[in-house]
């Protein structure tokens, strides 16, 4: 499918109901879009192919090919166009065809709930918010997909030019939109591949056995910069570390003594854990973690939800914070589901008295929503791309600035 779209708003519609697909054609048509509505399949293909629309409605629940291989013809098509999810099927199923379409690499702009208002469609044709959940991947994300010119050598060889260096992500206060801290993330400025991400270079250096060797430069070279600019502030400083970091006593020393030598107090440091389920001595890690929470050092459970991150971790685990995973967050505006979810994690870690971050925070309505759930902080696009070091303490300058020069951060000490 060509990528060119035209530069009149289109929608194309597939409902096994000619009178939905009337009346989407006519909404369409008096928002300023072309429209075209079918209830054939094959002629849905044709069109989408030939007529390049911007956006496309498809009904779930059809007879003969249904709306979820439409989905799966329109990705194999490469199919550029924001696809709106109609259906009078129940919440669990529309968010599972969501994510499938997502996963597939449609841009998603939303779902409607049969019967939907025009207001609520109107919504989402004029929504130029790209909500796919992979549009703007997370640093933080664990992909082990090693990019093909990765090799242990050439980390090596990184690691002894100086070539890993890091972003820094602000995290905010929810209710007060006042900075709280950031999250260090490490780059490799590779010098044939150019700048790459963890989830290029992780799994390599895992395996390879190099994974203490970066991860002590990450934090070395975090916590210079952090007390060179924000030492006497109370702001903390979060590392996304392999769980493979965490084992043997001399990775507690490591840290300890690095804190020490940059005058940086245990508690304004958040060690944040992914995969800790892929470990081959849980025992080892969590005499380690303990170690360090004994010793004041926060911790953090990355990506809570999905994957290793669940309920057994958190009554494992002496953890401080909990993050809910992005792939809710991102999808809150448009999912109850999500939205329902958020809410339960959230309340979970005030019982347990644990702080929330959200991660992946894309527009002000999540944020919004957020706070009023009682989620303690966030972190995403909305608020601040992860950014070089200089330009992570001008955006910390900004904002004080906005806030009418205060000068005051919220702490997120234990």
């Amino acid at each position: 499918m060509a990528s060119s779209l035209s530069p009149t708003p289109r929608l194309l519609a597939i409902d096994d109901d000619p009178a939905i697909g009337r009346m989407l054609e006519l909404l369409a048509r008096n928002s300023g879009f072309e429209a075209k509505a079918t209830t054939d399949s094959e002629e849905f293909a044709r069109l989408a192919e030939e007529w390049q629309p911007t956006h496309v409605s498809v009904d779930l629940a059809m007879p003969g090919e249904d709306g979820l291989s439409v989905l799966r013809r329109l990705a194999a098509m490469g199919c550029k166009a924001r696809i709106i999810i109609l259906s009078g099927l129940d919440d669990p199923v529309l968010g599972a065809a969501r994510a499938m379409a997502e996963e597939d690499g449609l841009t998603v702009a939303g779902v409607l709930i049969k019967p939907f208002s025009s207001s609520k469609l109107r919504a989402l044709l004029f929504d130029t918010s790209d909500t796919s959940a992979h549009a703007k991947p997370s640093d933080t994300d664990y992909e082990p997909k090693a990019h093909p010119a990765v090799s242990p050598d050439s980390i090596v060889q990184g690691l002894n030019d100086g070539q890993f260096t890091l972003h820094y992500q602000p995290v905010i206060s929810c209710a007060a939109g006042t900075p709280v801290g950031f999250e260090a993330l490490v780059r490799w400025s590779h010098p044939q591949a150019g700048l790459l991400l963890p989830q290029h270079f992780l799994a390599v250096a895992e395996t390879a056995g190099l994974i203490d060797r970066l991860s002590e430069i990450i934090v070395s070279q975090g916590l210079m910069w952090f007390s060179r600019h924000f030492r006497e502030t109370d702001l903390l400083l979060a590392f996304n570390l392999s769980a493979h970091s965490f084992h043997g006593d001399s990775f507690i020393d490591r840290i300890a003594a690095a804190s020490r030598s940059v005058d940086i107090a245990p508690e304004r440091i958040v060690l944040e854990l992914s995969d800790t389920g892929r470990v081959s001595d849980p025992t080892t890690t969590l005499n380690i973690l303990t170690r360090l929470r004994v010793n004041g050092f926060q911790l953090s459970i990355d990506d809570f939800g999905i994957g290793y991150s669940s309920m057994s971790e958190l009554l494992r685990l002496p953890c401080t914070t909990i993050k809910i995973d992005r792939k809710f967050v991102t999808t809150a505006k448009h999912s109850e589901e999500a939205q329902k979810i958020i809410t339960s994690i959230t309340d979970l870690g005030r019982r347990l008295g644990l702080r929330v971050t959200a991660e992946g925070v894309e527009d002000d309505w999540t944020l919004s929503f957020l706070a009023t759930v009682g989620c303690a902080y966030a972190q995403g696009y909305f608020i601040g791309r992860p950014m070089e070091g200089k330009s992570a303490v001008e955006w910390v300058n900004q904002q004080e600035h906005s806030n009418g020069g205060s000068g005051s951060a919220s702490s997120l000490r234990a």
